[in-house]
């Protein structure tokens, strides 16, 4: 399909023809990623660093938190959680990418309650929360409505079919992303990031490829 054309109104405009592929069923596993991991680049890209300013004055927040639980203080949990969206109130830039911001926030926030007296090391929380801000830009933009069809999907693709790859396509997105936040946390910005290295794009020949296996197809 041609860039710029709208399959399912709900999947970001940067991600319309990687859905129509993952509905086509046509690219190996490794060419989605890739491609998935582009999108990302053009997506984050495309909110700006304001994201990032709010993400700095977060780790702030925590390391507060986490000193004060520490040293055996009482946290008022529902208080610290109203504090965060605070902090997005008085933060600049795109509201939909800043409520991604937040969610990796209360997600991580829920974290330390549960769990954060057992921690002996200080948490790298600039780290942990951008990392889930760009799981939660993807899921939010591409995977979460891509895999609730508001009409039948594509090439009348199945319902399952189109689940099971989204599914799996979500750990090497996960982990090929991890560069995207060393180079965030190294240069402060969602600028220069490096798409993913091109490599020979490879259509699942149904006929030739019945009889092998799986993995030798998506090696």
């Amino acid at each position: 399909m041609p860039d710029g054309d709208i399959v399912h109104p709900l999947v970001s405009p940067r991600f319309q023809q990687l859905y129509a592929q993952v509905c086509e069923g046509e690219l190996a596993e490794v060419d989605l990623v890739r491609k998935a991991l582009g999108c990302l680049i053009k997506e984050v890209e495309f909110f700006g660093n304001e994201p990032l300013h709010l993400i700095a004055q977060e780790e702030a927040f925590f390391e507060n938190i986490f000193f004060r639980s520490q040293q055996g203080e009482e946290i008022n949990w529902a208080h610290e959680r109203r504090k965060i969206k605070q902090l997005q109130k008085s933060a600049g830039g795109n509201q939909r990418a800043l409520g991604l911001v937040v969610r990796a926030c209360e997600d991580k926030l829920r974290d330390l309650e549960q769990h954060g007296h057992y921690s002996i090391t200080f948490p790298d929380f600039q780290r942990e929360i951008t990392r889930q801000y760009l799981i939660n830009v993807y899921d939010a933009q591409f995977a979460e409505p891509a895999v609730t069809p508001l009409r039948p999907h594509p090439n009348q693709a199945d319902f399952e079919i189109v689940q099971q790859r989204l599914i799996a396509m979500r750990p090497d997105v996960i982990k090929g992303l991890e560069s995207y936040v060393e180079h965030i946390l190294q240069h402060g910005t969602t600028k220069g990031l490096r798409r993913p290295p091109s490599s020979p794009i490879r259509k699942i020949n149904l006929a030739e490829d019945a009889e092998k296996d799986i993995s030798e197809l998506l090696r």
